[in-house]
């Protein structure tokens, strides 16, 4: 188990603060609190979980709202990589979990 700065429900609270930063278009502070996520979430649950799936999603809405703030092509890039590891995710869950469905939306409001 981890506990302290590293775990989960820290980086629930940090997603949650991120969120807000986001729609506030604090995009850059935003930002880095995905990256902490992404890193808490991936060392406590894996590579392979659906939360993990969730922050690269996440962290690919922040990406394509800087490129169109910086105009960037970029990070257009970035949020595009950042999709695709999300879609790894989703296949290899789905693969092990038939009641995985990879039809559902991915809720990406850029």
């Amino acid at each position: 188990k981890t506990w302290g700065v590293e775990h989960p429900s820290v980086a629930e609270t940090y997603a949650n603060m991120a969120s807000v930063l986001f729609y506030k278009n604090k995009l850059e502070e935003a930002l880095d609190l995905q990256l902490k996520v992404l890193d808490i979430r991936r060392k406590t649950l894996g590579e392979k979980h659906r939360t993990v799936a969730d922050a690269y999603k996440k962290l690919a809405q922040t990406y394509s709202s800087l490129s169109v703030r910086l105009e960037s092509k970029g990070k257009f890039d970035e949020a595009l990589a950042t999709l695709e590891q999300e879609l790894a995710i989703r296949q290899q869950l789905a693969a092990e979990n038939e009641n995985c469905n990879l039809n559902q939306p991915l809720d990406l409001k850029i």
